[in-house]
């Protein structure tokens, strides 16, 4: 799993994953890990890893 930091560029993540330089993704399709939350990446199509990551997206969004 990847983290992101606010001064971390989202294309490191992207670049670090073979087949994924064509993605685009805004920062706000991240979220931030914290000590009970990883950090997760929603978009349509992506594959099987990142799409499994969605639910912590919801989860955060819905203690915020």
């Amino acid at each position: 799993m990847f983290c992101l930091s606010h001064s971390e560029s989202r294309n490191s993540l992207w670049a670090a994953q073979p087949g994924l330089e064509g993605l685009e993704l805004e920062q706000s399709d991240f979220q931030l890990c914290t000590s009970r939350l990883q950090c997760s990446a929603q978009l349509s199509g992506a594959p099987g890893w990142i799409q499994e990551l969605a639910s912590v997206r919801a989860l955060a969004d819905s203690r915020s």
